[in-house]
């Protein structure tokens, strides 16, 4: 749980040109990466993992590598040990461009005549990226760590317009 957290939104206009950007901030906070499994059963049931390849495979890799050795047959409570270690706890400190809003305002350039008293068209887009995180690994601490697969929080755009009669 993040010990600082907030947001700054900035908005921007222009004659009928609005933009406003929303910058999001979660500082003071650790999260748990996931890793390669240990039993070889998993790695076939969930696919491996970039870890897999870093794991100690001979005499003197424990001095570059973090990730233990795949033994057979394997042992569920040293998995449980290293799954929960601190080896895997990584700083979750980041700053995300959480979103975008660009509109335009038709309403100074409607006549008189218009059967629209106001019309605003407007694009907005959310989960542009991260802008800074504080983890060297790139993983985004909001995209979860339960599985092998993190998958980052989806992209969406969207588009809109307000009428008014």
């Amino acid at each position: 749980m993040p010990t600082v957290y907030g947001s700054l939104r900035n908005d921007f206009s222009y004659k009928g040109l609005s933009l406003s950007v929303n910058i999001v901030y979660r500082l003071g906070y650790v999260f748990r990466r996931s890793s390669t499994s240990l039993a070889y059963e998993n790695i076939i049931k969930t696919g491996q993992h970039s870890d897999y390849t870093s794991r100690w495979q001979k005499p003197g890799d424990e001095q570059t590598s973090d990730v233990p050795s795949l033994l057979y047959p394997s042992n569920p409570y040293r998995e449980i040990f290293y799954q929960l270690s601190e080896t895997l706890v990584e700083p979750g400190d980041h700053i995300r461009l959480q979103d975008i809003r660009l509109a335009y305002d038709f309403t100074p350039i409607l006549n008189k005549g218009s059967r629209f008293a106001n019309l605003t068209l407007f694009g907005f887009a959310n989960n542009l990226g991260i802008i800074w995180r504080k983890n060297k690994l790139g993983i985004d601490p909001a995209a979860g760590a339960s599985s092998s697969a993190q998958y980052p929080n989806p992209f969406a755009l969207s588009f809109g317009l307000t009428a008014n009669f």
